[in-house]
């Protein structure tokens, strides 16, 4: 055992040195081997190898050309070198621990990894293909120097250990993660991602080509130099950051790029320029650094989903750009203007309070915009579009730009004021529903061209709107809990006006001048100021409730205005030069501070209400429909006309004693005065003209007249001399009792209704036609209880009533009428035929008899009497005892004429005139009619006692031979003429003591009588009266008739042969012509048997124009478009010197 024991020590004595020695260490030794030279194979047979063994750690290893190797399993070396036409594939793991790797055939990673874990530097050389699949620097201090190589391509990870460096070649390919915990060396190289990549760690490049895709991981890629796009693009969940950090110089980005987070940093003056065509894509932030650039492309785009920092005021330079904003952004800094903008769909850019400068258009195509700041529309002499397919919101807005012209076509909002800079132009959208809306001040020192779109000022959640300058808006609208101050500054409209809110006028003016429909409308009462409606075809109506005027209301020429259904205050003048409607809407018009009318348009009122100071137009209506209420201040009547011109009742209600100048009453009007505590005086040349009724409810008071309203030109009163009758009610219509007779009543009458008894009363009625001589009390039928106490020139008194309660009161006469008699009979004079009967070719002689069965005298006779067509008007020979016939005009009168000059006509006597004529031949069977009438002006102008003798007939029927044969010899009768013949005539009478002035009456008389053979139908007679006439009243014995304007129509369904119509026009002479002559024509149209028939009929009063008018109409001023008087002058004497100057060349 111990020999053995022995044995065994010594022999571990010898083994142990030699196995000591005998052990390899890395590059203790470089043993070099070579592949085969005959093909390769596989690293780990020895087959493969020419050294015979399988290199290993501190080996340095060839691979000869031609030859082919494979890692299959992990293997380290020392140094390797790669010949030209060899190849190396490393499925598995190689590890490399010399200093050179030489590669000048290829290396194929595959799907494994190249270590390089040299202990200190490590060179990649050759001319080969670097095709790693994971490439990992993970030696103690390697470092790698690759700058030898032309291109790297790392398929899978690459990995710079800590502490270890790589200096890359030329070009770099990586399809994989990257993690550089130690230092990668760009050596101003190009990596190009072309995979699907992940950034381990931070990492800095000089140029990048982005041709895979790459995860950033929340990690930087910081680049120095260019940034070009092929493909793919960011797929990270967690953004990283991609900073240009170049020296100062510029960097380029080419491509479409897509980023995440991006800064531009680099040395001062960096600039990271946009290449032409580019359009980088901006996912994340991006931040520019101060002093740092970056330059959009030229024209082109650049697209911001996330945040943007531009620091410095040329951080961002559009170059003519666009900035297209795709996500969510905020600005986290400003001061460098942008060109174009739009903002897509969903998208929003929250200004975040920094001022933004546009040089170009805004584009809004789905996204928001929100900033208090202000936003700078600043381009120089361009036209700059706000437009897209959504309106857009902005904070205060201020057009800054030289000469520049902002085109608004979508709608616009400005959370804020508005400042349109001296110079600039601001056209906002031309669509009504696509509104301009303001919450700020509207500051315009340029131009704001409204292009029929509306201005809304407020977006209802309250703020003043104050206004710089005189505006031209088309509508405008103010919101609830706004207000716009006007600011004295003129607000002119073209389209409509709205107001929720409240103006404040400022002593401005609001004038509409849209020349077409315009309205006032909004759920606020409008306080203007001055309201002026001035072009011709503007109609404003307004559909708002209430509307107050502080100032000056104008309604010019071929305007027109129809106030609101509410109320409607007037506190200033009321200048109408066309139609001021306060009635068609059924308003309220108060009138509260100083109020005087001026223009001759038409005032159109409802109601009406007096509380301050009301001077009417002169000489000109107010017309009411319904009411007229005083409730204090002054009422001014300035010789105007107040006329409640409705069917439906109106009331007149006063606070104290008002004088009024005319006071008139439509017809199937009734006006009630029922205030007991006030009366209502006529002044002195006014009047009360009636054509409805009036009821008039007064207290009574003793000794003191209760009523004085003046008519026509009389007075009516009632005065209580001792007792009380309590209220007094008073109805006067004008109209004739319907049981007065030819010696009764003026045409008017009144009902007088006390409520107590046990008073004594005295009762003045007026009068104007009639030498009336009696108070005459209704007793029933035609019963009358008639007295008088005096009679003046107006008016006759009745005193010691004790029963005003007779039902009607009226004015009548003693004294006769002229009773106007007219006969006519026919002989036959010539009898050719000696038959004794009236024959076709035989004489007859017509005598008319005119007869004044008095007692008083009659003036103005005039006498109609038309030749039958069955009669030869050639063949006539007239022979009047007085005046003129003319078979022409078949007037009887004074000269002939048709123009209604009669003659006088004493009483007694009696006048003739005898027509002879020939019956016309071929009239055998037919009647022959002939119908004379006579009209009279009665001093005064009373009708007929006995109308039934005014008109009398001459008729025979000419003979038709019984033979069958009309004796001309041919054996048959002639054939019978059946023929409709009018004859219509006119005359205009004066009422007594008138010469045709203004403001005095002439009633037109028109008489249409049927003379032929067969009845008339369907006969319309039009008369237009002259426009220095006024139409007061219009009848007709039969038929019916429209006025319209000047245009009189009167209707006549049948006219039979023998029949006789009348019909009246009452006028007032509102100007004398220029002709002294009233010419006035009555045209008849109808149809008879043979067709229709036309005749006219023509009067003509002369009149004088020279003398004053009686107080109806004003003095006419110079019209619009006529000559003033010093022209006429001028052109007068120029005439006069002309003439003479011809004469005095002649003498020569």
């Amino acid at each position: 055992m111990k020999s053995r024991l022995v044995f065994f020590c010594a022999a571990v004595g010898l083994l142990l040195p030699i196995l000591i020695l005998g052990t390899p260490t890395p590059h203790a030794h470089a043993a070099p081997c070579a592949s085969n030279g005959t093909g390769g194979g596989a690293w780990n047979a020895l087959s493969t190898w020419g050294c015979g063994a399988i290199p290993g750690a501190g080996d340095d290893v060839t691979i000869l050309a031609g030859d082919s190797v494979s890692v299959s399993d992990d293997r380290s070396v020392d140094n390797l070198v790669i010949q030209a036409g060899a190849a190396l594939d490393v499925p598995a793991q190689l590890r490399i621990f010399g200093s050179s790797l030489v590669n000048n055939g290829t290396l194929n990673g595959l799907t494994g990894t190249v270590r390089l874990d040299t202990a200190g530097a490590v060179a990649l050389t050759g001319s080969g293909a670097y095709h790693f699949y994971n490439l990992t620097i993970g030696g103690t201090g390697t470092t790698v120097d690759a700058t030898a190589v032309a291109t790297i391509n790392v398929a899978g990870r690459f990995f710079i250990g800590f502490g270890r460096a790589f200096t890359a070649p030329a070009a770099t390919t990586w399809g994989g993660n990257v993690r550089t915990d130690g230092a990668f060396n760009h050596n101003n190289s190009t990596v190009r991602f072309n995979g699907a990549s992940q950034l381990e760690s931070n990492v800095t490049l000089y140029d990048v080509v982005m041709d895979g895709n790459v995860d950033a991981d929340g990690n930087t890629l910081t680049v120095l130099h260019d940034w070009t796009y092929v493909s793919g693009g960011w797929i990270s969940a967690i953004f990283g950051t991609v900073r240009f950090d170049g020296p100062g110089a510029t960097q380029m980005i080419n491509g479409n790029a897509s980023f995440e987070n991006v800064t531009v940093g680099g040395l001062p003056f960096n600039t990271v320029q946009v290449a032409t065509g580019s359009t980088p894509v901006f996912d994340g932030s991006l931040f520019i650094g101060s002093e740092r650039s970056l330059v959009g492309p030229p024209g082109g785009s650049i697209v911001l989903r996330g945040d943007f920092r531009p620091d410095g005021g040329s951080a961002y330079q559009h170059n003519g750009g666009t900035l297209v904003f795709d996500g969510a952004t905020t600005l986290q800094g400003g001061g460098s203007p942008w060109n174009n903008v739009q903002l897509t769909a969903g998208s929003s850019l929250d200004g975040n309070g920094f001022a933004v400068t546009l040089l170009g258009d805004w584009t809004n195509d789905g996204g928001s915009y929100t900033n208090s700041a202000t936003t700078f529309f600043g381009g120089n002499g361009v036209t700059q579009v706000v437009g897209g397919t959504s309106g857009s919101t902005f904070g205060p807005v201020t057009l800054s730009g030289t000469a520049n012209t902002v085109q608004v076509t979508r709608p616009m909002t400005v959370d804020g004021p508005l400042f349109i800079g001296s110079g600039r132009t601001l056209i906002a959208p031309n669509l009504a529903n696509s509104p301009l809306l303001v919450t700020g001040d509207f500051l315009r020192d340029g131009t704001f061209t409204h292009n029929r779109g509306t201005v809304q000022f407020g977006d209802g959640t309250g703020g003043t709107t104050n206004l710089s300058n005189p505006t031209v808006f088309n509508n405008l609208s103010i919101t609830a809990n706004q207000t716009f101050n006007a600011g004295g500054n003129t607000v002119t409209l073209m389209g409509d006006w709205s107001n929720n809110g409240i103006f404040a006028h400022g002593n401005s003016t609001v004038r509409f001048e849209g020349g077409g429909a315009q309205q006032i409308a909004g759920t606020s009462t409008t306080l203007f100021n001055d309201v002026i409606i001035t072009v011709a075809g503007t109609a404003v109506t307004t559909t708002a409730t209430n509307l107050d005027v502080d100032g000056l209301f104008w309604v010019n020429f071929g305007a027109s205005f129809i106030a609101p259904a509410g109320t409607m205050t007037v506190s200033g003048d009321l200048q109408n030069n066309s139609t001021f409607d306060g009635a068609s809407a059924g308003g309220l018009v108060v009138f509260d501070g100083v109020t005087t009318f001026t223009g001759r348009g038409a005032h159109l009122f409802y109601d009406v209400e007096v509380a301050g100071t009301l001077t009417a137009p002169n000489l000109s209506w107010l017309r009411i429909e319904r009411d007229f209420v005083k409730t204090g201040g002054v009422f001014n009547h300035n010789n105007g006309a107040i006329y409640f011109d409705a069917a439906s009742p109106s009331n007149l209600t006063l606070n104290a004693v008002t004088d009024f100048y005319e006071i008139r009453v439509g017809s199937g009007g009734t006006l009630y005065e029922t205030d007991a505590a006030d009366r209502t005086n006529i002044a002195p040349g006014g009047q009360v003209v009636n054509s409805g009724r009036i009821v008039k409810t007064k207290a009574s008071e003793t000794g003191v007249n209760v009523f004085g309203l003046v008519s026509w030109n009389g007075v009516f009163a009632i005065s209580l001399t001792s007792g009380s009758a309590g209220d007094i009610t008073v109805e006067w219509v004008g109209q004739n009792h319907p049981d007065a007779t030819a010696n009764e009543m003026t045409g008017n009458y009144w009902t007088i209704t006390p409520t107590e008894a046990g008073y004594t009363a005295n009762l003045t009625l007026p009068h104007s036609a009639l030498p009336a001589s009696s108070v005459c009390g209704h007793l029933g039928g035609g019963s009358w209880d008639c007295a008088t106490s005096g009679a003046a020139g107006s008016s006759v008194t009745r005193d010691a009533i004790t029963d005003l309660a007779l039902g009607s009161w009226g004015v009548g006469t003693t004294a006769s009428v002229a009773d106007i008699a007219v006969s006519e009979s026919v002989a036959l004079t010539n009898d050719v035929g000696g038959n004794g009967q009236y024959d076709p070719g035989d004489g007859i002689t017509y005598t008319i008899t005119i007869t004044n069965n008095g007692p008083l005298d009659v003036s103005n006779v005039v006498i109609e009497d038309a030749l039958s067509a069955g009669l030869d008007a050639a063949s006539a020979v007239v022979t009047p005892s007085i005046g003129v016939y003319s078979v022409l005009t078949g007037e009887w009168s004074l000269d002939g004429a048709g123009l209604g000059n009669g003659f006088s006509l004493l009483n007694g006597a009696t006048e003739t005139l005898t027509i002879q004529a020939q019956i016309r031949s071929g009239t055998a069977g037919l009647p022959v009619l002939n119908t004379v009438s006579v009209s009279v002006t009665y001093p005064p102008a009373l009708p007929d006692p006995v109308p039934g003798n005014n008109s009398a007939s001459g008729n025979f029927t000419v003979y038709d031979s019984s033979s069958g044969d009309d004796d001309d010899g041919d054996g048959g009768d002639a054939t019978t003429l059946v023929f409709f013949d009018p004859a219509i005539s006119k005359i205009g009478t004066l009422s007594p003591g008138a010469l045709g002035l203004p403001g005095e009456r002439i009633t037109w008389t028109i008489a249409v009588s049927n003379v032929g053979s067969a009845p008339g139908t369907e006969i319309v007679i039009t008369d237009t009266l002259r426009d220095e006439l006024r139409i007061d009243s219009v009848e007709t014995d039969r038929g019916t008739f429209e006025v319209a304007g000047q245009t009189v129509t009167f209707f006549i369904p049948v006219l039979n042969p023998g029949e006789l119509v009348q019909m009246r026009i009452t006028t007032t002479v509102l100007a004398g012509p220029e002709s002294s002559r009233l010419v006035n024509e009555a045209l008849l149209n109808g149809t008879g048997p043979n067709g229709a028939v036309s005749e006219r009929a023509v009067a003509e009063m002369p009149v004088p124009t020279g003398l004053p008018s009686t107080g109806y109409p004003p003095d006419e001023m110079v019209n619009a478009g006529e000559p003033s008087v010093w022209v006429v002058g001028l052109v007068a004497f120029a005439m006069v010197a002309l003439t003479a100057w011809f004469v005095w060349r002649r003498g020569q």
